[in-house]
Parts: structure tokens; C-alpha cells; sequence
């Protein structure tokens, strides 16, 4: 429970090494000033084609960022495989046009914005561009004895998976869909060493090679037993069950009914149904005791046939003790919040195993932030920055700095306090975009149940339980963990105080683990934070 100043604030939640500032009036930050965010570079496009006279199962990914292009085709179909599976890569020209060999076949076509088009060897093809980032391409390689064996994997906007392997001595042999699903993450095995875990191309003028994953059964279990006496402790998260309640009755195409699922419902249209599906066929194979120490007896009192109401909203989370969000602490008339932006994510020590039979291992790490001002409140989430190593220090491209205010209210500013929970993920999938898809429904839902529960605002003491459905919910990704969360609060007076009411100054968020096991030990902070106010 949040003591103090902490009941006043507004509230922000955020996820991963992440990066809060503000810019503006008054600054807090250090000395030497952090140079801006870096410019995004063009982000890649990806398309995922079916093609005409293939078998049902053959799928050509492309992805490209207008000058440079990878590629490849492939199937579940063995005979297919042998005969036409292969990448391909070369350039695009200024007038859209491509035509690049790769083995037996020639990719020839036209990108025309979102939208390419053409042929591949005998088979046509026409795809727009994902925008919801599940589909992909993926590819790994590993050494044998006879040979680099090369991996490729195309993930689908069902999240359906097709992939081949092939090395220079012999045909293309048909890899199996994995057992669980993309969501586990795609992995190649030639030698005999680990197994070699894909990853997806995001700069097609340099496909990436795979990576030996940080993800074994020990760890795994590590992590989850670390949850269950986490989650156990406070009988479970009636917040993590109210959300697979609500997911499983919208997949079931039941009607919403009343408050809560009018707006329930209205952020899981949102959200990509094969993810959703595929999320709950995860959390349905998790041991059935971490399943009921993650959501504890109160599953049992909830119905799929049964809406949702706020009546029983109320009663399943008056454990949390949120009770009616006190008002604001307001500072003198007329000073207000205008930002708060992060603009570095930096690895102490990464988590562990570090190393694996002398290979260098390295973390993915991405932020969600959930910021709740008053009555408005709303979700971000940063893309997955990658290649962490003991002492890395990254800095956050295009708008993922920006944690207040909120992208689409670029003027909007506040005469309330705002705290911000920073969540640390790491996720070894590869990128595999149903985390990140999972993570965002999951605040956004438990934010719609938390506001119908106490009323506008939400309230400040939500911190704790917005963790404790966090780590529910990220108990059933194999490759995945929540390293931790920080919160500071930030005000319009221009003071900046931790947990402890302390003085923060330069400001900064850590998590941190000094134990082995699950991960650790491992510390991670975010900083080079701005705060700007009016």
C-alpha cells in the first residue's frame, strides 16, 4: 500500500527499463545534459503473402524499408520446400520496382506505399503491410558437421507458422509448427550444441543470425515459482481473473452486457483475436496449481456464460483496498505538469545465465507505461530494444521517450501530481509481437475494471495490484519476465520524491534482483529523465 504523498498522485504505470522526462519550463536532470532521443530510423515494412496455385500452407514474408529487401518463402508442404523454399535479398529501386534472384527463383514485383505486389518464380502474390506487428520473419542459423544449416520461419497475421531449414548439400526440410504455438517463440537445432532461437527481421539489409536462448526449464520454473509465492501471498490476483473472464466471453462472441463490458470489450476489439486466442490456449497449459495460486479462488466465481458486472467488480476487488481516489495534491494556482519523457535504459547487470558455453547472451527489454491524470488515463508501450550486455547504455528512438502527456494529446497538461510505476520485461521471444500485444489488453482491461470499481480518477493505491496482474499475466509466456517496478512521483511544484517521500534528483527508475536464480541477480534503471513544467 502507497502511503503518504502517494495517495494524491495520479498515477502512471509503466512496464520495462523504460524512460520518463519532462521538457519545458523547469527541467530535472543531470548536469551534463542527455542529448535528444534518437531519430527513428524509416521503419521496416513486413508483408506476409499467400500465393495463388501453392499449397494452402505456402506463405512469402517480405520485409523491406524501401531501399533494401530480405525475403523468403516457404510452407508446411515437404515437396514444396524441397522444390521452391529459399530466401532472398537485394535491393529495391526509387521507383518501387524489385527483381531479385535467390536459388531456382527470381522475386520480381512493385511496392506501391503499403501495398507490394508480383510474382516468385511461377506464383503470384499481393500483401499490404502488417500494422499490428504479430506477423514476421524469422531466421537463424547454426553450424554442423556438414555444414551452415540456415533456418527460416514466417509467422502469419493468425499467428500460424510455417518454416523450413536447409543447408548447401541438400534440400529444404520442413521444420514442425511449434508446440504452443509462435507465442513460445521459434528455435533450430543442426548440431549439437543449444538449440539456436530465431529472431526477426527488422533490418532487411542485415537479417539477423539467431541467438542461443536465455530460456531453459530451470529458469523457467525459477520464475514461476517466484510468482506463485508472490502472487500467493494475497490469495491470487482477482484482477488477472476478471481479465481472462472478460477475454474468454469476447472469444466466445457473447454479447457484451452493461458498464463493464461495453468498455471492457472495446479494448479487446482492439486487440488481435488470434493473440487473444492463442494467450488463453498458454495460460490454460501453465500446472494447475500456478494457475490457481495466480488468480486464486476467485476464478471459481466467475461464469463465461455470466457478464461481468460491476456489482462483482466492486466485491472482487475490495481486497486491493483502492477505495475513492483522494484528490490531487495541488500545487500554487496555475503551475502544471506539461512532460515527463525517459530517454535511456541502461544494463547494470543483465540478467542471468550470461553466458552459455562461452557465447555472450544478451536481453531484450521493453517498457509499457500506463498513465492515469485525473480522469484521463492510457496505456503506452515502447518497442522491444535489444543486444544488452553488462554496462549497455541505450537511448530511446522516436516517440517511445514521451510518457506524458499522451501521444494523441500532445498540449494536454496537469495541475496534479503523477506518479509513474516503471515495469521492467525482459522477452527472449524473438519479438514475437503477441507479448507486447498481451501486456498492453492486460493494463488497459485491468484499467477500465479498476475506474468502474472506485469511480473516476484512478486511484493512486492501484500500483500494487497493477503489478500483481502484470506478473499473472506474464506467467504464461515461456520466455518472458517481469524483472521489476520503480515509481517516483513527479510535481507540479517541480519536486520529484521516490516510494519513500525521499528527494530523487536527478530522477531515475531501478529494478533490481541481488539473489540467484530467476534471472538474478540483475539491475537495470532508466534515466535521463526530463520534467518540464508550466
Amino acid at each position: 500500500m502507497l502511503r503518504g504523498p502517494w495517495r494524491r498522485a495520479v498515477l502512471v504505470v509503466a512496464w520495462v527499463p523504460m524512460m520518463l522526462a519532462v521538457a519545458a519550463t523547469v527541467r530535472v536532470a543531470p548536469a551534463d545534459d542527455p542529448a535528444p532521443p534518437a531519430a527513428a530510423p524509416a521503419p521496416a515494412m513486413t508483408f506476409v503473402a499467400r500465393l495463388k496455385s501453392a499449397p494452402d500452407s505456402a506463405r512469402l514474408a517480405i520485409v523491406t524499408d524501401g531501399k533494401a529487401m530480405t525475403a523468403y518463402l516457404c510452407s508446411a508442404d515437404d515437396a514444396f520446400n524441397a522444390a521452391h523454399s529459399g530466401w532472398f535479398k537485394g535491393a529495391v529501386g526509387a521507383d518501387g520496382r524489385f527483381e531479385i534472384k535467390g536459388g531456382a527463383h527470381t522475386l520480381k514485383g512493385t511496392l506501391t506505399g503499403t501495398r507490394a505486389e508480383g510474382t516468385v518464380g511461377e506464383f503470384a502474390f499481393a500483401a499490404s503491410a502488417d500494422t499490428d506487428g504479430l506477423a514476421g520473419l524469422f531466421r537463424a542459423e547454426d553450424d554442423a558437421e556438414d555444414g551452415k544449416y540456415v533456418f527460416g520461419w514466417v509467422v502469419d497475421e493468425n499467428l500460424d507458422v510455417v518454416g523450413a531449414v536447409r543447408n548447401p548439400k541438400g534440400p529444404a526440410g520442413t521444420l514442425r509448427q511449434p508446440a504452443g504455438g509462435a507465442a513460445v517463440g521459434v528455435n533450430g537445432q543442426a548440431g549439437k550444441s543449444k538449440a539456436v532461437a530465431g529472431q526477426k527481421v527488422t533490418d532487411p539489409a542485415n537479417p539477423p543470425k539467431g541467438k542461443p536462448s536465455k530460456f531453459d526449464d530451470k529458469k523457467r520454473d525459477e520464475i514461476r515459482s517466484a510468482v506463485v509465492a508472490k502472487l500467493a501471498k494475497n490469495g491470487g490476483s482477482s484482477l488477472q481473473a476478471m481479465v481472462l473472464h472478460q477475454m474468454r466471453r469476447f472469444l466466445s462472441g457473447a454479447k457484451a452486457s452493461g458498464e463493464v463490458e461495453e468498455r471492457t470489450f472495446a479494448v479487446l476489439r482492439k486487440t488481435s483475436r488470434p493473440a487473444l486466442d492463442q494467450y488463453l490456449k498458454l495460460w490454460d497449459k501453465l500446472p494447475a496449481n500456478l494457475r490457481q495460486a495466480a488468480v486464486g479462488a476467485d476464478q471459481q466465481k466467475l461464469d463465461q456464460n455470466t457478464p461481468l458486472a460491476a456489482a462483482t467488480v466492486r466485491t472482487l476487488t475490495s481486497k486491493y483496498r483502492l477505495g475513492q481516489a483522494a484528490p490531487a495534491n495541488r500545487p500554487q494556482s496555475g503551475q502544471k505538469v506539461r512532460s515527463i519523457t525517459a530517454n535511456q535504459i541502461e544494463a547494470v547487470d543483465i540478467t542471468d545465465p550470461e553466458k552459455f558455453a562461452g557465447i555472450a547472451l544478451k536481453d531484450e527489454i521493453f517498457v509499457t507505461y500506463t498513465v492515469a491524470a485525473g480522469p484521463l488515463a492510457h496505456s503506452k508501450q515502447t518497442k522491444v530494444y535489444k543486444g544488452f550486455v553488462d554496462g549497455t547504455k541505450q537511448g530511446v528512438t522516436g516517440t517511445d521517450n514521451r510518457v506524458f502527456p499522451p501521444d494523441d494529446q500532445p498540449g494536454l497538461t496537469t495541475s496534479d501530481d503523477v506518479l509513474v510505476i516503471a515495469t521492467v520485461l525482459e522477452d527472449d521471444s524473438g519479438e514475437i509481437g503477441i507479448v507486447t500485444a498481451i501486456v498492453k489488453a492486460v493494463v488497459d482491461l485491468t484499467l477500465v475494471i479498476v475506474s468502474i470499481a472506485t469511480g473516476e480518477p484512478v486511484p493512486t493505491a492501484l500500483a500494487p495490484a497493477i503489478n500483481e496482474v502484470i506478473d499473472a499475466a506474464a506467467a504464461a509466456f515461456p520466455t518472458s519476465q517481469v524483472l521489476g517496478a520503480d515509481a517516483l512521483i513527479f510535481r507540479a511544484n517541480g519536486q520529484v520524491i521516490d516510494q519513500n517521500n525521499q528527494p530523487r534528483n536527478p530522477p531515475f527508475f531501478q529494478v533490481r534482483k541481488t539473489t540467484s536464480g530467476a534471472g538474478g541477480p540483475y539491475d537495470y534503471k532508466v534515466n535521463q529523465i526530463q520534467f518540464t513544467r508550466q
